[in-house]
């Protein structure tokens, strides 16, 4: 996702452009019933906990808006190894690198880009992309030009874009809603009252793909135990 801060729009993607219990057999399969993915969020740009846990919250309910759930984690390396989270570590997992502008400087990206999810159609694992990053240096800038969305709701929603980019296999955009190019001054207002979404057809395609992803989870599990 790009943002060109001068006039307040948001573009994007620019490469390309209590849990349940025990895993089930790949026998049982998954279905829509199990529709939970864990997001892990690694902070590396040290934003401070309280517009951290705000940004999870929004990319959380953009979710639960298509009828998913995404258990937003800020410490992967520690959460995910711990014995009361043994159930979210079986869940299918993505996981969001928030950067610096130092850190974001090596990727050679534009200086307006948000976020990013890296990968070509064409390349082998495209279809089980994991990773995507935003820039918070990006989103802290924007808010400091306009009062529309703060920080939160921009890394929130920042992340729900490149998160979607990678469930939907998408890497061109919509016209309307979250997924679209570029996020005009009204759409930045729509972020507060919870107006800016995944259309109804995309919901369809997100839950699908979790499906997907945790009935794959479920096969490597097996495969690990034999």
């Amino acid at each position: 996702m790009k943002k060109t801060l001068t006039n307040s729009l948001l573009t994007s993607c620019i490469l390309t452009a209590a849990l349940g219990g025990m895993a089930k057999s790949a026998s049982a399969g998954a279905t829509e019933a199990d529709l939970k993915i864990a997001v892990y969020v690694r902070n590396y740009a040290q934003v401070d906990q309280k517009t951290l846990t705000r940004a999870m919250q929004i990319t959380a309910r953009i979710f639960h808006n298509t009828g998913l759930e995404a258990v937003m984690l800020d410490d992967p390396f520690k959460t995910e190894n711990t014995a009361a989270n043994e159930q979210v570590a079986r869940l299918p997992r993505l996981f969001v690198n928030i950067l610096t502008r130092d850190m974001a400087g090596p990727l050679g990206l534009p200086s307006n880009i948000l976020g990013v999810a890296p990968g070509a159609e064409d390349d082998p694992g495209y279809a089980d992309r994991k990773t995507v990053y935003v820039f918070n240096h990006i989103a802290a800038e924007l808010a400091r030009q306009q009062g529309d969305a703060d920080q939160a709701y921009l890394l929130g929603y920042a992340m729900a874009h490149e998160i979607g980019h990678v469930l939907l296999h998408m890497s061109r955009h919509s016209h309307a809603g979250i997924m679209q190019e570029y996020w005009k001054p009204k759409d930045m207002r729509a972020m507060k009252v919870g107006g800016l979404n995944f259309d109804s057809v995309q919901a369809v395609q997100l839950r699908s793909e979790v499906v997907r992803r945790t009935r794959q989870q479920e096969i490597v599990e097996i495969a690990a135990l034999q």
